[in-house]
């Protein structure tokens, strides 16, 4: 199978095997044929395509488990009822 890229400053920024089908004209026009192993993100570096470096994540907050005592509380589902009742402008027991 062909696979075809389109080229900005030297990185793959689109990869297709049909580009023609699958872009508008203008942009199908801007594909050139690359290496079927070539994805989205490699780059052509002296005439030879490399992947994009992948590095191991770190731990940080973001990914950190978290302290069950830490987490906030879920606020209550909103029934039909109380839907209603607040869309009707009532009040609404929490």
């Amino acid at each position: 199978m062909t696979n075809f890229a389109r080229i900005i400053n030297g990185v793959a920024v689109d990869v297709s095997v049909d580009p023609d089908n699958c872009f508008h004209p203008a942009l199908a026009n801007e594909f050139v044929e690359v290496p079927d192993q070539v994805t989205h993100g490699w780059t052509l570096n002296g005439g030879q395509w490399v992947a994009p470096a992948v590095s191991a994540p770190t731990p940080d907050e973001s990914t950190a488990p978290v302290e069950s005592g830490n987490l906030s509380p879920t606020p209550p589902l909103l029934t039909a009822e109380r839907a209603a009742r607040v869309l009707a402008g009532l009040s609404v027991a929490v």
